[in-house]
């Protein structure tokens, strides 16, 4: 039994399977990184928005926020940050935070308000903000 798996018997029955994952994941990863380089606009040029304020609204949380800049009022949402809902208003979503984080519903909605009130606390004092307008 031992013999089996320590010769190269073993290993070149593997070894199709093996070419074919790498196979797989190197076109899985070129296909990546050609539509990231073409979905790059260089058409639109970074924004800075300096001395932003947190608005207190309603809809913040931890990863999306009312901000004032000047007279201008702007909704941002972080992009690859999800943070569970804080409330009950949308019962499917929180449903489906929960399974993914393998916590209960409650727990999905305490992350969550602990979420925004860290958003809260960093953006509590005049910060920037570097963004691509849509």
């Amino acid at each position: 039994m031992w013999r089996k798996f320590s010769t190269c018997e073993f290993v070149s029955t593997q070894l199709p399977h093996f070419r074919h994952n790498t196979t797989f994941l190197a076109i899985a990863f070129f296909c990546t990184a050609i539509v990231d380089v073409s979905a790059r606009d260089t058409s639109k040029d970074w924004v800075v928005l300096e001395n932003c304020r947190l608005i207190a609204n309603l809809a913040n949380d931890g990863d999306s926020f009312h901000v004032s800049v000047g007279t201008k009022e702007y909704l941002f949402r972080l992009y690859l940050v999800d943070a569970p809902e804080t409330d009950e208003m949308t019962p499917r979503r929180l449903i489906e935070q929960a399974k993914y984080f393998s916590i209960t519903v409650p727990q999905a909605i305490e992350v969550g308000r602990a979420a925004k009130d860290f958003t809260r606390e960093k953006l509590s004092q005049p910060f920037t903000v570097f963004t691509r307008m849509s």
